[in-house]
């Protein structure tokens, strides 16, 4: 009995493997990157549950009120990070400290889909934007913003109407703390904050509780959530 002889791949049969394989990877990369950034949108949603629960907590313990969205609102500030840490079982708020915990990418004031992270600004600010018309800012000197101090500096829960349309946070842009009008979530807009990163769209928390997934309104169009005072607003 003959033994059997094997013999070479061709260079031709080698580069139709090569080929059939580049073919196929290029048809599951694509949904694999899918799946992946899909992923990451929901653990951003699962970020603002837990914050908007810790939020419920905090409102409960402290009057009906919520929390400042910052004191002082420099980099050695105070933001709503260190009133509501105590409500996520997290240490006290360290200004400065890189080490805290809502500092670290892996954080949940850190959207995972970002990936590009600047100490001096991120040391600071959230991924996620707080509406301060429901949560306001108090400067060093007392004063309120945004109305400059015509409104009380804790709003309380009963004093908003529609709870499922308010915005509490927001999927923000780099460098940004807040949301004060609603003019900033319109994605033409000079001084637009809100980073639609999400499949061209933002998560969202709402005063209520439930959080969700808006596709970006069109260049010179605002979301669709409360306002008032002509759009300005975002509290009602």
């Amino acid at each position: 009995m003959g033994m059997l002889k094997l013999r070479n791949f061709t260079l031709v049969e080698l580069l139709i493997v090569i080929a059939i394989i580049t073919l196929l990877a290029a048809m599951l990369l694509p949904g694999l990157k899918k799946a992946n950034d899909l992923a990451k949108k929901i653990v951003c949603l699962n970020n603002l549950k837990q914050w908007g629960v810790a939020v419920d907590s905090y409102v409960i313990d402290n009057n009906g009120c919520f929390p400042l969205a910052a004191y002082d609102p420099a980099p050695s500030g105070q933001w709503y990070n260190k009133f509501l840490a105590p409500y996520l079982g997290k240490p006290s708020y360290n200004p400065g400290d890189s080490s805290t915990w809502w500092y670290k990418k892996n954080g949940l004031h850190r959207c995972p889909i970002r990936t590009a992270y600047s100490p001096g600004i991120d040391s600071t600010y959230s991924d996620y934007l707080i509406n301060w018309d429901v949560c306001p800012v108090v400067q060093t000197g007392g004063t309120i913003l945004p109305s400059g101090g015509a409104v009380p500096p804790a709003t309380k829960f009963a004093a908003i109407k529609q709870t499922t349309r308010t915005l509490l946070l927001i999927d923000g842009r780099y460098g940004y703390g807040n949301l004060d009008y609603r003019q900033r979530t319109d994605p033409g807009y000079q001084w637009c904050s809100v980073d639609y990163r999400h499949f061209i769209g933002a998560n969202m928390l709402f005063v209520d509780g439930h959080v969700t997934w808006s596709h970006a309104p069109m260049p010179g169009q605002q979301l669709d959530v409360a306002a008032q005072m002509g759009g300005f607003i975002l509290f009602e």
